[in-house]
């Protein structure tokens, strides 16, 4: 959508938070940490696979969602609708990691990390779009 409104920049940078899966999928090779097991926990069945550490689904939602909300909070002019936009992707960002502990397929831990690992990576992407913009 922003390529469509003629965003360029706002495109890429919007691409660039999905690279939350390569960290994702890095970590999760480099950690091979198995999910919680029915055994231990109530868990919900789900067709889900690989290992648990970080949360893939927590990692990407801060990713894509968190970018794309600091690239509104930049493009929305109207204060209240910016503040209604991004705490609607807030409130999003906030319940995905409960989620995924409540449903069993996530420690507690590897929601944490996930929130942790997210955020950093969108605070640097804002940070070089900032820059980006500032260039323009």
């Amino acid at each position: 959508m922003w390529a469509i409104c003629g965003k360029r920049s706002e495109a890429f940078f919007q691409l660039a938070g999905w690279g939350t899966s390569a960290i994702s999928g890095t970590i999760k090779q480099l950690m091979r940490r198995p999910r919680p097991s029915a055994e231990e926990f109530s868990v919900r069945t789900a067709n889900i696979g690989g290992t648990s550490f970080p949360s893939g689904h927590v990692i990407n939602y801060i990713g894509v969602y968190g970018t794309a909300a600091v690239l509104l909070a930049h493009n929305i002019s109207s204060r209240p609708l910016r503040k209604l936009v991004c705490g609607l992707i807030g409130i999003k960002l906030a319940l995905v990691g409960p989620s995924r502990v409540y449903l069993g397929h996530h420690w507690f831990t590897d929601v944490l990390m996930s929130y942790l690992l997210g955020s950093s990576y969108v605070i640097i992407l804002s940070s070089l779009y900032k820059r980006a913009k500032m260039g323009s």
